[in-house]
């Protein structure tokens, strides 16, 4: 699900970013600058989307009895 989120963002934040010069030599100023956000925020949105994907594969990749203690204390043992 997040997959499709952000590639729906990502193209949304693409239109916006690429409607800025002609929204503003039409319209004005303001409405440029309205798009520019509308692609700046769009942006964020799909990086979170990015980062919640991860952080669910990430847990689901991880085993059920390691927790994240017993993994760093297991890498310094190794050391």
């Amino acid at each position: 699900m997040f997959l499709k989120l952000r590639i729906v963002f990502t193209i949304l934040s693409a239109i916006f970013a690429a409607a800025v010069l002609p929204v503003g030599a039409w319209l004005g100023l303001i409405p440029a600058i309205a798009c520019a956000a509308a692609a700046g925020i769009c942006f964020v949105v799909m990086l979170f989307f990015k980062q919640e994907q991860l952080k669910r594969e990430s847990e689901a990749t991880q085993d059920p009895e390691e927790s994240p203690e017993k993994t760093s204390e297991s890498k310094e043992e190794k050391k």
